[in-house]
């Protein structure tokens, strides 16, 4: 299906909401055995094409299969724990990309915190409300990430300015703005986490 960006949010640790083109998540959870796993890896049993005899079969009459979701930050957590990145060999490329993705979208879940009201459901864009073992989480995710984002990239930066930011270290924020090689083309970014950091803020702020 087609999609768009229109109305979309975009928030300072790259993250963002789009109401007409939903994420399309790497790491899912079976919903019948609860298992994790990258779908990308998954072995295909069957295919359903429009066209093909098994399309009515299996769509258009008992379109009732369960689809696949999105990690939880605990999950998150566990699959890290379980080695779920190991695809490849131990200190590969395609490891160390598995491992960084995984810690990278942990620490958007952390700090996209979804708290629940009467009302209305809200994001959090902090870690204020955490306890400390939460806190102590956040904060070794965080530098496992510092030391895994070795390539030499504006987009890295930007990201290592972000953690930086929200590890409360404002000066290697700063610096690490500045070492941005093509600013104009990330200013609403710099901008957006400049003025935060002059502002002392930890928390993920919307980029403007």
């Amino acid at each position: 299906m087609s999609g768009n960006t229109i109305g979309a949010i975009y928030y300072s640790d790259g993250e963002y909401y789009a109401p007409m083109l939903p994420e399309y998540p790497d790491y899912v959870k079976c919903p019948a055995c609860g298992v994790l796993f990258k779908i990308v890896t998954a072995a295909i049993v069957k295919t359903m094409v429009m066209g093909q005899d098994s399309y009515t079969e299996s769509i258009g009459e008992n379109y009732n299969y369960p689809f696949v979701k999105p990690l939880t930050e605990d999950e998150y957590i566990q699959a890290i724990n379980n080695g779920l990145y190991n695809t490849g060999k131990k200190g590969s490329k395609e490891w160390k990309e598995d491992l960084l993705s995984l810690r990278i979208l942990l620490w958007r879940a952390m700090n996209h915190r979804i708290q629940e009201t009467n009302t209305a459901t809200t994001i959090v864009t902090g870690m204020e409300a955490a306890d400390a073992d939460t806190k102590s989480t956040y904060d070794k995710n965080c530098r496992q990430i510092l030391l895994l984002l070795k390539e030499d990239s504006d987009t890295n930066r930007i990201m290592q300015a972000e953690i930086y930011r929200n590890l409360g270290d404002f000066d290697k924020c700063k610096t690490l703005l500045n070492e941005i090689k093509q600013p104009e083309k990330y200013k609403r970014y710099i901008s957006s986490i400049s003025a935060a950091c002059e502002a002392k803020n930890t928390f993920t702020v919307e980029v403007k």
